[in-house]
């Protein structure tokens, strides 16, 4: 993950562990939402079809991104969630 991206997904980071573990988010600014669709873009070379005003998509967008950050950056979660993540999305165990 570039760095610039990797930083910029930092700030929303509580957000992402309240999307991927407790399946809600708070409210997300429209031009932040727009950037994260646009990293998780060129990350994962997949597109996602976000619509913006739709919770449903919003909390899809940001579970589908906090799996892969998580998966480079899984010290960032807290102690109690990185068991569960690894159970869940990293199948091949920690690598950290």
């Amino acid at each position: 993950m570039k760095k610039s991206n990797a930083k910029y997904l930092k700030d929303y980071e509580a957000d992402m562990v309240t999307a991927l573990f407790y399946d809600y988010t708070r409210q997300i600014p429209i031009s932040a939402l727009s950037e994260i669709n646009r990293i998780y873009t060129e990350e994962t070379g997949k597109i996602l079809n976000t619509n913006y005003s739709c919770s449903n998509c919003v909390l899809k967008l940001i579970k589908q991104t906090a799996i892969f950050y998580f998966k480079e950056n899984i010290d960032s979660l807290p102690e109690n969630l990185k068991i569960r993540y690894i159970e869940r999305y990293n199948k091949d165990g920690y690598t950290g």
